[in-house]
């Protein structure tokens, strides 16, 4: 069993533009079961960015969590823990690095849904901006 501290930095949203001229007709289900694909490739489509820190105990995540609360949460706070304590690679990734992939700040992750755990992603994608969550999963 693996715990995440998630930060969650930034929620994106894809926008849906209709491309329909708004005198078209509409044509009941039709348009319904359109409109609704429509909206589930967007969701699809949307894009998070969330600095973690993957440790290993409950307690230990907590009071991680503990002690960024009482530091400020912000990025560089959160990284700092990631750099620290984190078991995950992403804890290695710098602003600076030649490859993209290790570019970032640590611990950092952009991701889209359905690519990683579900409970990291809910907590990733649904808690507020800026907010600090003790998240259980059971892989890394």
């Amino acid at each position: 069993m693996r715990l995440l501290l998630v930060l969650a930095a930034a929620n994106g949203l894809v926008s849906t533009r209709r491309r329909r001229p708004p005198t078209t007709a509409r044509y009941g289900f039709f348009d319904e079961l359109v409109d609704g694909v429509r909206a589930k490739i967007a969701e699809s489509q949307q894009e998070c960015t969330a600095q973690h820190v993957l440790v290993g105990s409950r307690m230990q995540a907590l009071q991680i969590e503990r002690a960024l609360e009482e530091e400020g949460v912000s990025p560089e706070s959160v990284g700092r823990a990631a750099q620290l304590y984190s078991t995950c690679g992403s804890a290695k990734k710098t602003p600076d690095a030649s490859l993209r992939m290790l570019r970032g700040q640590p611990g950092e992750l952009v991701f889209k849904r359905g690519e990683m755990a579900k409970q990291f992603e809910k907590a990733a994608f649904e808690g507020p901006v800026g907010s600090l969550q003790v998240v259980e999963t059971q892989s890394g």
